[in-house]
Formats: C-alpha cells, sequence, structure tokens
C-alpha cells in the first residue's frame, strides 16, 4: 500500500470507530465528520463516492429496499445483490440522516428495533447491523480501489442538482462567513437561554461546517446539512436573542457567498 493509502485508512479507522462508539445523541455530527473526510481527502475517491451513491436514487431505495409491514416479519432493509448497490443503499441512507430527512433512532426502531424499547440497545443494534458492515464494505472497496480512477459518473442516468459540486473561493466573503460563523459559537458558550445539550450540540455542528466551507469545494447538499442546519436551527430556535441575529447574518453571508447554491439547499432542507 502506498503511505497516502495508509495514513487515509488510518484516519477512515478512527473516524468509524468514533462513529460506532459514540452515544446517539452525537451520532449525525460524528457521520457528517466520516462522510465529509471521504469526500474531501481526494478528489479521485471523492470522485468514487458520487459514483456510488448515484447508482441508486432515493425514489428506487424507498419503493424497493426499505419494506415497512405489519405482522411476521415486520419492516426490514432488502439488501441489493451487487454490492456497489449495496454501499450506494448505505451512502444515500447516511446522506439522508445527515440531511435530517432521516432520524437515526426512527430509523432504528423501524428497522433494527428487535424485541427492545431501549433507545440506546435499538441504537445499538442500528450500528452493529448496518453502520459496522457498511464501514466494513466501505473500507475495503476503497483499499482495492484507491489508487484506480473512478468509473464515469455520465453512466449515471440523472444527478440530483443538490449532488453537484460547487467550488469554494477562498475570499473575502468566505471569510466574513467564517467570522461570522465563529462569533455566533463565541456568544452560544455564553448563551443560558438553551439546554446544555443543545448548546454542545449546536456547536459541535456549527465547527463542522466551517470544516466543509475550509476545503477546495463541497456537494450542495453537504452545504445545506452541515452548514446551512444548524444555522437555521439557532435562527428559528433562538428568534429574538443576540445567537438568533448573529445565525441571521450568518446565513446571509452564505448567502452572498454562495447565491447560486442557496435556493437549492434551501430545498433540501424543505424551506
Amino acid at each position: 500500500m502506498t503511505n497516502s493509502l495508509i495514513e487515509f485508512l488510518e484516519e477512515f479507522d478512527d473516524l468509524s470507530n468514533q462513529l460506532t462508539t459514540t452515544h446517539r445523541n452525537d451520532f449525525v455530527v460524528r457521520l457528517k465528520h466520516l462522510i465529509s473526510f471521504i469526500e474531501l481527502d481526494d478528489d479521485n475517491l471523492g470522485a468514487h463516492i458520487r459514483y456510488l451513491r448515484g447508482r441508486l436514487s432515493w425514489e428506487e431505495i424507498s419503493a424497493t429496499h426499505l419494506t415497512t409491514t405489519r405482522g411476521l416479519g415486520g419492516s426490514h432493509v432488502k439488501l441489493p445483490e451487487d454490492q456497489r448497490d449495496i454501499l450506494s443503499l448505505y451512502l444515500n441512507i447516511a446522506e439522508q440522516m445527515i440531511s435530517g430527512a432521516i432520524k437515526p433512532e426512527q430509523f432504528a426502531f423501524t428497522y433494527f428495533r428487535g424485541r427492545s424499547n431501549n433507545l440506546d440497545e435499538i441504537h445499538q443494534s442500528l450500528t452493529d447491523n448496518m453502520f459496522r458492515p457498511f464501514l466494513s464494505d466501505l473500507r475495503r472497496y476503497i483499499k482495492k480501489h484507491y489508487d484506480e480512477s473512478a468509473p464515469s459518473i455520465d453512466s449515471i442516468t440523472s444527478i440530483p442538482a443538490s449532488d453537484r459540486e460547487v467550488p469554494l473561493e477562498h475570499n473575502s466573503l468566505h471569510t466574513d462567513l467564517l467570522n461570522a460563523i465563529d462569533e455566533l459559537e463565541d456568544n452560544l458558550h455564553g448563551d443560558n437561554t438553551i439546554s446544555p445539550d443543545d448548546r454542545q450540540q449546536i456547536t459541535k455542528e456549527l465547527t463542522a461546517g466551517k470544516t466543509i466551507l475550509s476545503g477546495p469545494k463541497a456537494r450542495i447538499v453537504t452545504i445545506g446539512a452541515v452548514v446551512a442546519a444548524p444555522l437555521y436551527w439557532v435562527l428559528e430556535k433562538m428568534a429574538g436573542t443576540m445567537a438568533g441575529e448573529l445565525a441571521k447574518r450568518a446565513l446571509g453571508l452564505l448567502e452572498s457567498y454562495l447565491p447560486n447554491v442557496i435556493q437549492i439547499v434551501r430545498s433540501t432542507l424543505h424551506l
């Protein structure tokens, strides 16, 4: 293996371990970090991930691979036959969780509940039955294809607008946006109008958003889920406070910085 692959796998293994051992309240943040790392570490690897994700549409997954039935057998995830399509299924589910369209606890309760009603045990079942196999299969795929060119994304019938990448120019607007998020984070640390758990969660998400913005490019859906979503949360939940005003300012700067993508972002967040 090349040194770059060894270093990548070491970081991948560390982030995978953090994801599979974290408390369920921090699961989405850890998942964002892992998926962002995979896509941003290497342009070719990012192309592989986009190719895998695009092999199955969410409509096909919902109709064919996620069954919700009552009675004997119950709801279950039906895996495709092709290993690449299995990875596509898992990557799409992960993306839905990151965007907030799917709540991990609800997904776990529906598909991996078993006989337990304990949320921690149900979440552990999701980790053991879905994410550990997913990460193991993805690691093998990356190890095998790391130095190979990704298959042409043109072979996929359609790429949703939210799946497209945009370059992130590091100009004065970019600096102003990062500074505005920093100012919001500083304000939240001293704010007592939200619970300590909410404060800790939202500051983690804001930090993850700055990480995304610090790269050379990002997928629009990632900008929506990781950068914009926590800002909209503060704007809604803390309206009338200084934090709410700072979030509003940061969102205004985000719109000025990426004017051509903000409508797509709002659509992905159902705003």
